[in-house]
């Protein structure tokens, strides 16, 4: 399902993530998760990629897997994942915070002689 609405009872409260019917089990966590676009559907509705050759391409990221949606009733695993949009990756690793990390850090490396 991708919505922009917050989906409530995740597993980390309310949260604005993709719900997919797949199963995911312990260690799939940040494992990267596609939408593939087939020759009969035309051209993707559903674009999360930046470039726009990358809009053209059938297989685009949707985000990484966070976890399992549970079940409302038991709490196991419902067979649903919950997966963080992949722009919300882009967010996070564009901030002016990250970008500043990075820069920082390479000067560092500079600085040192990358020791």
């Amino acid at each position: 399902m991708v919505t922009d609405e917050v989906i409530p009872g995740g597993p980390y409260g309310a949260e604005n993530v993709y719900l997919m019917e797949t199963e995911v089990w312990p260690g799939n966590s940040g494992s990267p998760v596609f939408f593939w676009f087939g020759k009969s559907r035309g051209p993707p509705i559903v674009s999360l990629a930046a470039s726009p050759s990358a809009r053209r391409s059938p297989i685009l990221l949707a985000g990484v897997v966070q976890g399992y949606y549970p079940d409302r009733f038991t709490s196991q695993n419902s067979g649903v994942a919950a997966v963080v949009p992949a722009y919300k990756l882009h967010d996070m690793l564009f901030s002016s915070q990250e970008i500043k990390f990075r820069s920082d850090a390479f000067k560092a490396e500079v600085k040192s002689g990358y020791n």
